[in-house]
Parts: structure tokens; C-alpha cells; sequence
């Protein structure tokens, strides 16, 4: 869920979540290439690159977690209508 994703971007440290909204053009900004946002920042491409790499894998394991108590949570709900 679109909602979902950027509210956890939006918990992200300020420069984390900086280089992620350049980078994919959130937030009415234009997207970038690594290399453009590490010019633009001053930091190296392989920095970007790091954290794009955590970012994305945070963002993963939150959306994996609620799948999960989705689909758990509605498992319980229909075995608990079907035993009554």
C-alpha cells in the first residue's frame, strides 16, 4: 500500500529519507540517479547505494509483517464465525 510506504519513509532519519525521495522522485521531486544525488549531497555513490539498499529492505520486512497479521488476523476472524 502506497500509504503504508510513505508513512514508514517519512520515519526514516532526515538523510536517509532525502536520498529515497530524490532517488524514486517522491514528494513532487524528480527522480535522480545515484550518482546525481550523491553530487547533489556530496556524498559518495556507494553511500546512496547503502542506503538504498537498507531502506528497501526495512520497507520489505514492514510490508512482509503485515501481510502476514493480515492474513492471520482474517485466518482467526473466519475460523471464529465458522465455530459459533
Amino acid at each position: 500500500d502506497k500509504k503504508m510506504v510513505m508513512n514508514e519513509i517519512n520515519k526514516l532519519n532526515k538523510r536517509d529519507k532525502e536520498i529515497i525521495v530524490l532517488r524514486y522522485g517522491l514528494l513532487g521531486h524528480q527522480e535522480m540517479t545515484q550518482k546525481d544525488v550523491a553530487d547533489l549531497l556530496g556524498i559518495s555513490q556507494s553511500y546512496i547505494s547503502r542506503i538504498e539498499k537498507k531502506v528497501i529492505k526495512k520497507l520489505k520486512n514492514i510490508i512482509n509483517y503485515w501481510y502476514i497479521f493480515i492474513v492471520n488476523f482474517y485466518h482467526n476472524w473466519y475460523n471464529f464465525i465458522m465455530l459459533k
